[in-house]
């Protein structure tokens, strides 16, 4: 990996400067894109909460007994 990186740095070079482009929608806030974004990674979270209390119980009552 470092060899790869040593070859790539040495074709390329250093980056020129990059400047951040500051747009009017990022002055004002978050946008409605970031919301809905949000809120499905918040359903889709609660979704998937059952699976690990159903996986939890299911391991307690499938563990083997002493012998």
């Amino acid at each position: 990996m470092m060899g790869f990186l040593v070859y790539t740095h040495s074709r390329i070079g250093r980056i020129v400067k990059v400047e951040a482009m500051v747009t009017e929608s990022a002055a004002e806030g978050l946008t409605r894109g970031f919301w809905l974004y949000c809120s499905a990674i918040f359903l889709n979270t609660l979704g998937l909460i059952p699976v690990a209390l159903i996986l939890y119980r299911g391991s307690s009552i499938l563990q083997p007994t002493g012998a």
